[in-house]
């Protein structure tokens, strides 16, 4: 179960209704302010809303807790009008049925998109509509007082869905007066519902979040006893993932030995150190060189300290999940930036994750190309968004990338053609 499927309209760069088609990479490239990060940023959002428990909003654009930060309802919707709504949405390729009776035999797709509105006084932003397709079954939901009226395939249903939380919906169960039992319709729309729902959850708390934003190299870092599960906005506990491992396991550190072998093919060094301070809880962090010398992070070049959470990020990323990045390649040398290329190709390969960047790196592209080229990876598993600024808004381009009979790829792309090897 992945998210296969990206859907935005009216929001921050993007005005016209958009269906993202996301694989195992995606990356979106182009210059500056031209609307790359509004893709991430949407996805984001959606992720945050999940796993901010404690937020009662629909949709989390701003929190003190959140990884992203996009401010009020004005600020993300593209038109600057108080009267639109912008929409967001993702889709699912083969859900897991979770719960209920007749598990379909083979699995099904599902998509949902939520359009989301304020009011205009304090911006309280609240769900207008919803629509699910749930295996080519399409079911419309519009906001009538405190509930949500319901159409299947433009038919109303004879019942009500209510909002139990984030953007999950739940239908009001009926009971019939003479078997006391669930109309057998509404019963199988709550089944529908539990597996649409559990399966949106499940799905968005698997996508982690990466910033451009990322913590400066301490001499010391502590740990305080935190176990986090992914790196954080800034990177800001990828250090703590990586003392866990250590701590834990006294030789097995199949994590810190995976990110040393990448940090030597980037040819940034030949292995990560992490040293325990004594009776503390902190750690020293620093990188073993080729001519010998162990450096700590300070000390390196800047852009050490800022692909290091990158790489944590790939190699604890659990299966199924979704890495969200924003510029990966900060600060990098552009052979490092090039390598990390060949990473995120290893990463999809091996841990069954999927990759979603931003970047301003031809060379990172470029090496992402070669690994197609030789076969490293499907063609069809790397997708190529060229994203421009036109008459106000952000105009996305699926790059061409072609096989000609000579062996050799086209690339519709003028900023990569020049760089094949």
């Amino acid at each position: 179960m992945k998210i296969t499927t990206l859907i935005i309209e009216n929001f921050k760069g993007i005005k016209d209704k958009q269906n993202f088609e996301l694989r195992p990479i995606t990356i979106f490239c182009g210059p500056n302010s031209s609307g790359k990060s509004s893709c991430i940023h949407a996805l984001a959002a959606l992720s945050q809303t999940m796993k901010l428990s404690n937020s009662r909003v629909p949709i989390v654009l701003d929190d003190e807790y959140a990884q992203v930060h996009l401010g009020r309802f004005i600020d993300v919707i593209h038109s600057k009008s108080m009267e639109d709504s912008f929409t967001l949405g993702i889709g699912i390729n083969k859900v897991e049925f979770l719960i209920g009776p007749n598990e379909p035999k083979n699995a099904p797709s599902l998509s949902m998109e939520v359009e989301f509105k304020a009011k205009t006084t304090a911006q309280e932003i609240y769900i207008e509509s919803a629509q699910v397709d749930f295996d080519g079954e399409v079911y419309s939901l519009k906001k009538n007082g405190e509930s949500f009226s319901i159409k299947r395939s433009k038919k109303k249903l004879p019942f009500a869905m209510q909002l139990i939380g984030k953007f999950n919906f739940r239908p009001e169960i009926k009971i019939e007066k003479k078997s006391g039992s669930p109309n057998a319709e509404t019963f199988k729309a709550f089944i529908l519902g539990e597996n649409v729902n559990r399966n949106i959850n499940e799905a968005l708390r698997k996508v982690l979040y990466l910033g451009p934003f990322r913590q400066s190299p301490l001499r010391r870092y502590p740990t305080r006893g935190s176990q986090p599960t992914e790196v954080g906005a800034s990177g800001e506990a990828a250090v703590a993932m990586l003392a866990n491992e250590f701590s834990k396991h006294e030789n097995d550190h199949p994590n810190i030995k995976k990110i040393s072998e990448w940090i030597a093919n980037m040819g940034l060094g030949k292995k990560i150190v992490l040293s325990p301070v004594a009776n503390t809880d902190l750690f020293d962090v620093s990188l073993s060189l080729d001519d010998g010398a162990d450096l700590p992070l300070p000390d390196l070049g800047y852009g050490v300290s800022q692909v290091l959470p990158v790489l944590v990020q790939c190699s604890f990323a659990p299966k199924n999940a979704i890495l969200l990045f924003e510029q990966p390649e900060l600060h990098l040398h552009e052979g490092a930036a090039r390598k990390l290329g060949s990473v995120f190709v290893d990463v999809v390969k091996n841990n069954d994750v999927s990759i979603i960047a931003e970047t301003h790196s031809p060379h990172l592209v470029m090496e992402i190309i070669n690994n197609v080229k030789n076969g490293h990876i499907d063609k069809d598993d790397f997708v190529l968004y060229d994203v421009c600024r036109k008459n106000g808004k952000s105009e996305f381009h699926k790059v061409l990338i072609e096989k000609l009979e000579d062996g050799s790829y086209w690339i519709e792309h003028p900023w990569l053609n020049g760089l094949q090897n």
